[in-house]
């Protein structure tokens, strides 16, 4: 540890990542956290002036370790991925998040093209809500930032009839519906994963925080919380299928938000910073009651106390937030 140390001293960033990974090193339940922090270092190589020298200051750390990849029979998000070379599509949302999980797909040598997917159709926006051709714009800057094709799809109508009419449904039950779970689970890991064929990719991958654990012998694939607690996104995914998930990467799952856009701003990234998207995209930034009264009544009512059943007030309707 310490020879590595010195060979790194010489760099900022390089000794910032070896103060991180001497705090996980010590701590034989970290292998997620270990496997992330070498992925950094394997961004550092990129650049190096001596990389062999930097390789085998790797080699003492980590006992002769290969970077990651040799790592993955420790890291329950990467257990027994596809061989390298492999064609993994990944979906480019125009974001960090997705352009570091391309990014480092490629670096660990995986054959990698970039996904665009339209869902919404902007016929069907009052108020400007969606931003797809600003996303758009960002995916193909990111592409060919990393040199990787970027291919385009749409599935309009398919998020029509199995995500937003069920959402528009829901609301008019009084339900609260989440539209990112069906998404994740009819558009993303279904229609999307179908689609992948078609560019002769094996797998998907995504900029999801959340890892999956791949039996060495049978049995199922195991869908597991991302090492990032505030980011973690595996309630979005609970649905998916698990034959689904037989043939998807989640790159970022052993990572920290603030060392994705890292990783981004180290690679030249300019979407490093780019903030993160929020609520639901086909609502946008209009009042939720303003756009679901677009599409159903919502005549006022009464609020009631569930368990006391006192009168608490009138409301506008459903939409009330």
């Amino acid at each position: 540890m310490l020879r590595a140390t010195n060979l790194f001293r010489g760099s900022k960033q390089g000794r910032a990542l070896i103060a991180s990974l001497v705090t996980v090193w010590s701590s034989p339940t970290s292998h997620e956290a270990l496997a992330a922090r070498l992925v950094e270092f394997q961004s550092l190589l990129q650049g190096a002036r001596r990389p062999r020298i930097y390789e085998k200051a790797l080699g003492s750390l980590s006992g002769g370790l290969h970077p990651y990849s040799t790592l993955s029979h420790q890291a329950p998000n990467e257990s027994f991925d596809p061989p390298k070379g492999t064609h993994v599509a990944v979906g480019i949302s125009g974001g960090v998040d997705s352009a570091v999980a391309a990014l480092l797909l490629k670096r660990q040598g995986y054959k990698v093209t970039g996904v665009f997917m339209k869902n919404w159709d902007e016929a069907e926006e009052r108020g400007g809500a969606c931003q797809s051709e600003r996303d758009r714009q960002d995916a193909r800057q990111i592409c060919a930032h990393l040199g990787i094709p970027l291919r385009e799809t749409e599935f309009v109508r398919e998020y029509w009839h199995k995500v937003f009419t069920q959402f528009i449904t829901d609301c008019a039950s009084g339900l609260t519906p989440n539209p990112d779970l069906a998404c994740n689970t009819h558009i993303k890991f279904d229609s999307l994963l179908g689609w992948t064929e078609t560019v002769g990719a094996q797998w998907l991958a995504t900029g999801h925080y959340a890892r999956l654990q791949r039996p060495r012998e049978g049995g199922a694939v195991q869908l597991l919380r991302g090492a990032d607690p505030e980011k973690d996104q595996t309630y979005f995914l609970a649905a998916v299928g698990e034959q689904a998930l037989r043939r998807v990467l989640f790159p970022l799952g052993g990572l920290h938000k603030h060392e994705v856009r890292a990783i981004a701003a180290e690679a030249g990234i300019s979407q490093a910073q780019k903030k993160s998207s929020v609520g639901i995209c086909f609502v946008g930034k209009r009042p939720f009651a303003e756009f679901v009264g677009e599409y159903i009544d919502m005549p006022p009512g009464r609020f009631v106390d569930v368990e006391g059943g006192g009168d608490k007030g009138p409301h506008k309707g459903i939409a009330v937030g």
